[in-house]
């Protein structure tokens, strides 16, 4: 968990621009805590203390992260254009204007979907938040 993008972006942002929440003041590294609670599991929490050599590892590891996505291509084009039916990101690449609504649903020929390239990733579909 402490590895995850999610805890780092949190805890470093709080870190670094905290102050415009704690009245112009800014919220040290250690007192930072993160917590993780589980409902489903008699409501345990797993706790993730933060200091100032997590915070210094942190922004390192965030500007590598985003220099190395800011002077990376393109990402290529899938040559599958019915994948890019119902994203809403596809006026980005030229495959239309917005994304499919529901009543297109119906129109998909889903006995022509391929699913043999279908790959699936827990890891990144985002956390439910409440």
């Amino acid at each position: 968990l402490a590895r995850r993008l999610q805890t780092i972006v949190y805890r470093w942002v709080l870190a670094q621009g905290g102050d415009h929440l704690h009245g112009g003041q800014p919220i040290p590294p250690e007192q930072i805590e993160m917590i993780y609670w589980y409902a489903e599991h008699d409501g345990a929490a797993r706790r993730l203390p933060y200091d100032r050599a997590q915070f210094a590892a942190d922004e390192a590891y965030l500007r590598e992260l985003v220099q190395e996505i800011d002077t990376r291509t393109d990402f290529p084009l899938t040559d599958d254009v019915q994948r890019c039916q119902f994203c809403v990101y596809r006026s980005l690449c030229d495959r239309g204007t917005q994304a499919g609504t529901l009543a297109d649903w119906d129109a998909v020929d889903y006995e022509a979907v391929d699913l043999t390239t279908f790959t699936l990733d827990l890891d990144q579909i985002a956390e439910i938040a409440f």
